[in-house]
């Protein structure tokens, strides 16, 4: 009797092994990876959540991306036309345009330029503010402005270096 109850605590040992064995090769890792994918589940609905309740909001945020060019145009022409129109408009000369270099940037490319103006100091102060509307990603990296003499009028030089995303 005590044979049978011996061989029957050893079966019953062996299976529970087994079963511990199973499930913390087999079982618990298809836990965790369920219990993951449901927090990442609820973190997309709660940013979902968030989206539907500032579409608004999120709409304005495309004025500030690049836009699309119109047929044969570049993006090197399109930006450098709207600071020579941006320029003009404010009085100020754009003397020489050194292109710096061209690189990939994700599905856009990233210009670098140095612009030279002659103006007032108002002028740049407006060209810059200027640049904020444009519909390409300016990054001023560099501005020098200087003047020969010191005198009370609107011709200044200035160097503008820039970093201009877009297409």
């Amino acid at each position: 009797m005590k044979a049978r109850y011996s061989t029957e605590l050893v079966i019953a040992l062996a299976v529970m092994v087994v079963l511990l064995v199973v499930d913390l090769r087999v079982a618990r890792p298809r836990r965790l990876a369920v219990a993951a994918t449901g927090r990442q589940v609820e973190q997309a609905e709660k940013e979902l959540h968030y989206l539907a309740g500032h579409a608004q909001e999120l709409g304005e945020v495309t004025r500030f991306l690049p836009q699309p060019l119109e047929e044969g145009v570049s993006g090197e022409q399109h930006f450098l036309a709207q600071v020579s129109d941006g320029a003009r408009r404010l009085n100020l000369a754009m003397t020489k345009v050194e292109p710096v270099g061209e690189e990939p940037y994700g599905k856009y490319t990233m210009r670098r330029y140095k612009l030279h103006f002659e103006g007032s100091y108002y002028g740049f102060a407006s060209l810059l503010q200027a640049m904020e509307g444009i519909p390409e990603i300016v990054t001023v990296t560099g501005l020098e402005c200087t003047s020969r003499e010191m005198m009370n009028t609107a011709r200044h030089r200035a160097t503008l270096e820039v970093a201009v995303i877009g297409r």
